[in-house]
């Protein structure tokens, strides 16, 4: 069923190299990106660590040739891994290849670790991927705090480095033990397979095209937001008598309203009833805290001479569904604008700005290019779940153009499809929403807010009996996904097919094999005592990283979150394929955000490219795929 990466180096495997830079610069990496980094003259490399398959870590240090070995295997077309291989290649092709004669490494080559790591819902970091899999070697922690320290200047004028003969031992032997950490890890993961290590490729492509910015726009509009914010502090002194200093004043403000706090969600709240010159302060600190504004910093951060934005997408940032996530800018996490495309066009055009609500509306259009061609799938978790569990009432509203929400509130209401009121619609779109992967009434209460519904719990709960009995092919699928589930960890090395999908415990971990054939993987799977909402019983766990405290612990899973991860996964799968045949047909792909397709081409025909998007591969027969889309010179909602 699947090949570790030991097995797929032995003695008739095609020879591995190993590297991992150690570098100086006085760049922000995490702020401005690998290639701005790389760019700067005063980046250059410390050292390299480098190994050939099984053999010792050996070292490259600074003024020293490229070793002859290592030179001919990148010559030659040889395959080099790494951790975070995106960083090695900037820092081989931009800065060893450009300044010390080095010869070119191309992406094909390059096997990134990291990637491989996370396509198996392991962590991102090498120290706590380590921990994951219960190495007995871990990261060099104290060489990782030396590592930070003398990878910045000791001062900046004039330019001098901590290059000390001991520090720098030490920062070799840091080195070498990354390259042993990253080799004893790829030894337990599971390669990519051959299309996943393409698209891999396409990704550094589509990274490195870079999405265009209207870098004009973005420094006029950081300048007016720096003249608001003066205008708001002034006017915070005034209303308040001098009480409260500025905006962010926030223990002021809170004394002078008489509140506890004025974090947003209470903010918010004191608004509804506060009056006079206290609702007037609460309203300018409200407007003040716009946080939304400061991705305007990221855009000028993060933009390069030549007005692109590169490496903001990371591949398999989404360790459990494989899809992509965002860097620094954040494109996935734009806030929504309470305007038309129209009006931001114009507040641009004109430099017309009243507040800074009006620059967070902005936002989006700062991504801009002549002409950008865009397509969004229509509904498709909605769609794809629908697919998946058989439901295929749900899979004829979309085949016959219908209003799912519509829909969902018939089987709801049990009323006919045409009697459907508009706050039964409503109802039935927040029931879509929230109640597809085995939500209930936390689930259901929490999206209802998002829309402005507020029910009575015993009103929720029967929304959330109505949707279930007018979905019983889905409700279905997530008993059958954790049984089989269950019974593929108890019954070790058998293939377990349920709800479709099959399931095997292998090597240690619980995979399951979507329709594309790409793998999912819950690490370390076992049965365990989980609580559950009606108290403790066995249920699924497995190892990763917790989303809130960044540790690595065992986390828990049920029917309903891995019908969520593959519906997911499967959507993912859906833009990939997707985002290989707009390439193929000519489009130049420079942004995708969740599941939008951004590109572009000169006299590009929209609907072609959402017929492009639109199209189901032979894996995905049956199901109804959509796409909508527009053609316009600035990026929008």
């Amino acid at each position: 069923m699947m090949t570790t990466s030991s097995e797929k180096e032995g003695a008739s495997a095609p020879s591995t190299l190993r590297i991992d830079f150690e570098t100086r610069a006085t760049v922000d990496l995490v702020a401005r990106g690998i290639d701005i980094y790389a760019d700067d003259p005063n980046t250059d490399a410390w050292c390299m660590g480098w190994a050939f398959n099984d053999e010792p870590v050996q070292m490259w240090r600074m003024g020293e040739p490229l070793p002859s070995q290592v030179r001919e295997h990148v010559e030659a077309g040889g395959l080099v891994g790494a951790w975070n291989a995106a960083f090695e290649l900037g820092i081989w092709n931009r800065v060893m290849v450009e300044r010390h004669g080095w010869p070119r490494l191309r992406p094909e080559q390059c096997r990134c670790t990291m990637v491989m790591a996370a396509a198996m819902s392991l962590p991102l970091s090498l120290d706590k991927c380590a921990k994951a899999l219960s190495l007995d070697i871990t990261k060099d922690m104290p060489g990782h705090r030396l590592m930070m320290r003398v990878s910045k200047p000791r001062t900046t004028e004039p330019l001098i480095w901590w290059d000390d003969e001991d520090r720098l031992r030490r920062l070799e032997e840091y080195c070498a033990q990354d390259v042993e950490v990253e080799r004893r890890i790829a030894r337990k993961l599971l390669p990519l397979s051959a299309t996943e290590q393409e698209l891999w490729v396409l990704d550094q492509t589509i990274n490195q095209r870079g999405v265009p910015v209207d870098l004009a726009s973005v420094e006029w509009l950081i300048d007016w937001c720096k003249q608001e914010r003066k205008r708001l502090n002034k006017q915070m002194f005034k209303v308040t008598g001098g009480q409260v200093r500025d905006c962010s004043d926030v223990a002021g403000l809170a004394r002078y309203a008489g509140v506890q706090s004025v974090a947003k969600a209470a903010l918010e709240e004191h608004l509804k009833s506060a009056t006079g010159k206290i609702a007037a302060a609460l309203q300018l600190r409200q407007e003040f805290a716009k946080t939304s504004t400061k991705k305007l910093e990221a855009f000028r951060r993060g933009t390069m001479p030549d007005g692109r934005m590169r490496g903001i997408f990371q591949f398999y940032g989404a360790e459990s569904t494989g899809r992509w996530a965002g860097r620094r800018v954040q494109p996935q996490n734009m806030p929504r604008p309470t305007c038309g495309q129209d009006e931001i066009e114009r507040r641009l055009r004109e430099r017309d700005f009243r507040s800074l609500r009006d620059v967070s509306d902005c936002l989006r259009a700062m991504i801009a290019a002549p002409q950008l061609v865009c397509a969004d799938f229509s509904a498709i978790e909605a769609r794809v779940l629908a697919w998946l569990s058989g439901q295929e009432d749900v899979l004829d509203v979309f085949r016959e153009g219908g209003d799912l929400y519509k829909h969902a509130a018939s089987g709801i209401y049990s009323v006919t499809y045409g009697d459907v009121d508009k706050d039964q619609r409503q109802i039935g779109k927040v029931a879509v929403l929230a109640l597809g992967y085995q939500g209930a009434v936390g689930a259901f209460n929490a999206m209802a807010q998002s829309y402005g519904v507020v029910l009575p719990k015993p009103k929720i709960e029967r929304i959330v009996k109505g949707w279930r009995d007018a979905n019983p092919k889905t409700v279905q699928w997530w008993a059958d996904l954790e049984n089989g589930a269950e019974r593929a960890i108890r019954k070790r090395g058998k293939r377990i097919v349920a709800g479709g999908i099959p399931f095997r415990h292998a090597k240690g971990h619980l995979w399951l094999k979507l329709p594309s054939g790409r793998m999912l993987c819950f690490p370390r799977a076992k049965i365990g005592s989980v609580e559950k909402p009606w108290g403790t019983a066995d249920g699924i766990k497995y190892v990763g990283e917790n989303s809130y405290t960044r540790k690595v612990e065992w986390l828990t899973t049920y029917g309903g979150k891995i019908a969520e991860n593959i519906t997911q996964a499967v959507a993912r799968d859906l833009l990939a394929a997707a985002m290989v045949r707009v390439e193929a047909a000519g489009h130049e792909v420079v942004m995708h955000v969740h599941d939008e397709l951004v590109a572009v081409k000169d006299g590009a025909d929209l609907k072609e490219f959402e017929q492009l998007m639109a199209e189901a591969p032979e894996w995905a027969a049956g199901l109804p795929l959509a796409a909508e889309g527009w053609i316009g010179e600035r990026y929008r909602k």
